[in-house]
């Protein structure tokens, strides 16, 4: 990966860590799909503003796409998991319990895809996961019994 690309990656890992928190917090304090509902919205009028303030022309021919279905399909599907999820369990909880998960099944999606990894990298990834189930063994505080 190119050194430029650095800000890029450390920005989507913040946002990706402090993101369960937030909407946790946003959650405790008022219905989840009204959540979900004005999320959905102001994301969609964030993008549409930043398009038109860049003068990039919306092709709606995407609509068309098969592939923007399946992505937007399992990107609602997978925010109201999580909304759900957030509801019921801690946040430390939860995330690390989830993360081997979403690494096994990048790691085998990529490679069902033709996104060959090598072997250094496949054992990394390996090794993370062992690492976190490893630090999750002890407890299982978080969700309700």
């Amino acid at each position: 990966m190119d050194i430029k690309f650095i800000p890029f990656l450390l920005l989507l890992i913040l946002c990706w860590t402090l993101n369960p928190f937030f909407k946790k917090k946003v959650i405790s304090q008022t219905h989840p799909m009204s959540f979900a509902a004005i999320n959905s919205t102001l994301c969609a009028f964030f993008f549409i503003a930043l398009a038109l303030a860049n003068r990039i022309d919306i092709d709606f021919k995407i609509l068309k796409n098969r592939w923007l279905w399946a992505g937007l399909s399992t990107t609602c599907a997978s925010s109201l998991s999580l909304i759900y999820l957030l509801k019921v369990a801690n946040v430390g909880y939860l995330i690390p319990h989830t993360q081997p998960i979403v690494l096994l099944l990048t790691v085998f999606y990529g490679y069902w895809s033709g996104e060959h990894m090598n072997i250094h990298q496949l054992s990394g990834a390996v090794f993370v996961v062992i690492g976190l189930v490893l630090l999750n063994m002890k407890t299982n505080k978080g969700l309700p019994t």
